[in-house]
């Protein structure tokens, strides 16, 4: 297989030297010292010729069923918890920010909470109310009796 001038195995033989490596993560395939002849992105250079994903051409099992090129299956929005039980389920993480709940999402989440929540639930009022992060300054706050200067 030819590639902007280089000239790769097929995308079989590659898997096949690379599974025999037995690399447990992609971290470990990003480390791994390649020869020329394995491309450095075998997502794009093998996609249509049988690509179906990193754990694939590692030849580990994957951890969830897949959906197309989603690393988790879709949650149906029929599956999701009402928005009240849901938020609640959410504050109980103590997630501080947006970046920790991407962070949870994409690892961690339940298929009964959207990941993108704001589409899903009418009662939507953002993402500091949805996890909780501007409740505990006012309850800190209050507590000291400490007021915001308008």
């Amino acid at each position: 297989m030819r590639r902007r001038g280089k000239n790769f195995l097929t995308f079989k033989k590659a898997r096949r030297i690379v599974r025999k490596l037995k690399l447990q993560s992609f971290q470990e395939w990003l480390g791994w010292q390649r020869p020329l002849n394995i491309p450095s992105n075998p997502d794009v250079t093998y996609r249509h010729l049988g690509w179906k994903g990193y754990d694939d051409w590692l030849g580990k099992k994957p951890h969830r069923k897949r959906s197309g090129t989603c690393t988790r299956r879709r949650g149906n929005a029929k599956n999701f918890l009402p928005f009240t039980k849901a938020r609640i389920y959410v504050r109980k993480l103590e997630l501080r920010s947006t970046v920790e709940w991407y962070a949870w999402c994409r690892f961690e989440r339940p298929l009964t909470i959207p990941s993108n929540p704001h589409k899903y639930y009418k009662q939507w009022r953002g993402y500091s109310d949805w996890i909780g992060a501007g409740r505990k300054y006012k309850i800190w706050e209050n507590r000291c009796g400490l007021q915001k200067n308008d």
